[in-house]
């Protein structure tokens, strides 16, 4: 059996090669002159992100860019001789950059009708299973129960993500305690401070709740959703 950490890898290679897939259908010959040029004299492609959202973007304790959107839109700039500036933030933030012109790309959330009213979402790059996660003292608590708003429990979530805007669209009696990054999140979690949440296995599995035996938290019930992550930019603002 291949060690936690081996299946990370493996989970992440496999991710980056689909990513590439999408990638290679969208570098534009158009571009090509820009990979050509020196070093100084490419455009900058401003990318924004999360800084704490493991596996797919986050920053090392070094403070440098890391994951597998980190390591998509780096090959992008190589492949279409940009270079890409990350701008990673907590998720609200994030957005707003794209929304404000500051960032030229999102590198990948989900769709919604929210978003799509200020902008534009490109290719489909992988998909983002979402579930809700109880803490084992909540162990035999009818998830339906918790879902009707029928409990005092609060369920966290990213503000600013798809989770909130699902949420409350689908579940509004329930009681939301919003954080601003997955990180966040998860400490609060791992302190007690919250019993359930929203989240992803992915995104679970590097944090430090992960490291505990028994897991102090699991999945309630099948996914809430299934959607594809895309690449996004500030609309009319376009990018090949």
């Amino acid at each position: 059996m291949l060690h936690s950490g081996a299946l990370y890898v493996l989970a992440r290679q496999i991710v980056f090669t689909l990513c590439v897939g999408v990638l290679l259908s969208i570098s534009p010959s158009a571009h090509s002159d820009n990979s050509e040029q020196p070093e100084s004299q490419k455009p900058v492609l401003k990318v924004a992100n999360s800084h704490a959202w493991r596996p797919f973007s986050y920053l090392n304790s070094n403070q440098e860019p890391r994951g597998i959107l980190i390591d998509f839109w780096k090959e992008f700039g190589d492949r279409n001789g940009y270079d890409i500036e990350f701008l990673l933030t907590d998720w609200q933030t994030s957005i707003d950059l794209v929304r404000t012109g500051q960032a030229d790309v999102h590198a990948g959330l989900l769709q919604s009708p929210e978003r799509l009213q200020f902008m534009d979402f490109g290719t489909p790059l992988f998909a983002i299973d979402t579930q809700v996660f109880f803490s084992q003292s909540m162990m035999g608590t009818s998830a339906d129960f918790v879902l009707s708003g029928e409990t005092e429990h609060k369920i966290g979530v990213v503000q600013g993500g798809y989770e909130e805007e699902f949420m409350s669209a689908n579940f509004p009696d329930v009681a939301l305690q919003l954080f601003p990054n997955n990180q966040a999140m998860l400490d609060a979690a791992l302190s007690e401070k919250i019993q359930a949440f929203c989240g992803r296995p992915a995104s679970g599995k590097l944090s430090p709740l992960y490291h505990h035996e028994p897991q102090p938290f699991y999945p309630c019930q099948a996914p809430l959703y299934r959607d594809a992550a895309r690449w996004i930019c500030e609309r009319q603002r376009g990018i090949t």
